[in-house]
């Protein structure tokens, strides 16, 4: 099964961690990195709801990400500008952001949601394009290779809750001190 899922916003490459001494050593991500994860989660659960966080099989990604030409761009500016974007639009970007931090964002974003963990990851494809659009955005198609283990993963982990909570009942209801065992106490 393939799931395509597209983030309307230019992406976001992931910092590295910041540091600080005071008033304790320790270090932290950047507010505005955190936020842009927590925006694709959001938007991939209510595209999606949480059926895969329980996926435990295998997984194929492709991303695209396209970045946004600014004003000046390739050193030309105006009427010129424009030309060179109509040119270069849906090519391959150069452009600063890394495409190993670009991707991160987004694996770290899905993790617990789209999948349990990384080493699910078997095939990994990423690619970086140029749009003359203000606004960048990213596609990211998700494939699942036995999708049929999400039903019986979530059909197995709901029987296994109900009978504890059966055996619960049982020692609550059965194992009851009798007036007698409280009095000898």
């Amino acid at each position: 099964m393939k799931i395509n899922f597209i983030i309307e916003r230019t992406p976001v490459s992931s910092p590295r961690p910041r540091f600080v001494a005071k008033p304790y050593p320790h270090a932290y991500m950047d507010p505005n990195y955190l936020k842009e994860k927590n925006d694709i989660a959001t938007q991939f659960i209510d595209t999606f709801g949480t059926l895969f966080e329980s996926y435990q099989e295998p997984v194929k990604i492709r991303i695209k990400f396209f970045i946004p030409m600014v004003k000046t761009f390739k050193g030309f500016t105006g009427k010129k500008a424009e030309i060179v974007k109509e040119r270069f639009n849906g090519t391959r970007c150069d452009a600063k952001k890394d495409l190993d931090n670009l991707a991160k964002t987004i694996l770290d974003a899905l993790l617990h949601i789209a999948y349990v963990d990384d080493k699910q990851i078997t095939y990994l494809e990423t690619e970086k394009y140029w749009t003359k659009d203000e606004i960048g955005r990213t596609e990211v198609e998700i494939e699942y290779e036995d999708i049929d283990s999400i039903k019986e993963i979530d059909s197995v982990s709901l029987r296994k809750e109900k009978e504890l909570y059966n055996d619960i009942d049982f020692i609550y209801n059965n194992l009851k001190p009798t007036k007698s065992q409280k009095l000898k106490k």
